[in-house]
């Protein structure tokens, strides 16, 4: 049977899955195809994966309300990342993982208002 967590973050419950092989094999697939460049999309394709969760529930979030969601994920998806590990993928997921923090970091950015106007 397939794992699942559900967490509460205010009055919401979030379901967390176990990704499946085919979920798996797909991020990889993904992830060595795209630069990412459209980082949104990319959420919005594989939140319904492993969640409950809109992408517009994770704009509303605080960033410590999303790593209890990547805790949860990490938690319920342990056995992928034991495989990962044990196959040598540790480098490649901490890549996933840096990329995907940067391209939040810059969607975040692009959302903001600039401060000091144009002179």
């Amino acid at each position: 049977m397939r794992k699942k967590k559900t967490i509460k973050i205010d009055d919401k419950e979030i379901t967390i899955r176990e990704l499946r092989v085919k979920d798996i094999l797909e991020v990889f697939d993904s992830f060595g195809e795209k630069n990412l460049s459209d980082i949104q999309g990319q959420i919005e394709t594989f939140l319904p994966r492993v969640t409950d969760a809109k992408l517009k529930d994770l704009k509303d979030m605080a960033p410590s309300e999303i790593t209890l969601l990547y805790d949860a994920f990490r938690e319920v998806n342990a056995s992928f990342f034991d495989m990962a590990r044990s196959a040598g993928l540790d480098r490649f997921i901490a890549d996933i993982k840096a990329t995907i923090l940067k391209d939040f970091s810059e969607l975040f950015a692009g959302s903001l208002k600039p401060v000091i106007g144009k002179s």
